[in-house]
């Protein structure tokens, strides 16, 4: 049901692709059973990967869609290994939305 591989261009020691075997896009296509054995293989994997090269942190990384620079067209969820001040970004950071800005949004999602 599930694979994993280091990847080829890693941003650390250990970072590792999961894949489900069958081809899905993105997480909006992948069946519940599918995703839920993946997510259980993935923490399998990030418990030994503690072990074997000493991550304190794990960041898990899923770009689904052009919007995110999803490159390969097949879900996989990114498990990269992370130690204290390694130094690595992923993220930007925006600036902090008010209050207002925050009840707008929140008030889309939920009528």
């Amino acid at each position: 049901m599930t694979k994993a591989f280091l990847a080829i261009r890693p941003i650390t020691e250990g970072h590792t692709l999961v894949i489900p075997k069958k081809h899905y896009e993105m997480i909006f296509d992948v069946p519940q059973d599918e995703l839920s054995h993946l997510i259980l293989v993935t923490k399998k994997l990030c418990l030994h990967y503690r072990q074997k090269v000493g991550m304190e942190s794990v960041n898990l990384v899923l770009n689904n869609g052009k919007a995110t620079n999803q490159k390969i067209m097949h879900f996989h969820l990114h498990i990269i290994p992370r130690k204290l001040n390694d130094g690595i970004t992923l993220l930007s950071r925006p600036d902090i939305k008010s209050n207002s800005d925050l009840e707008q949004v929140r008030r889309k999602l939920t009528t």
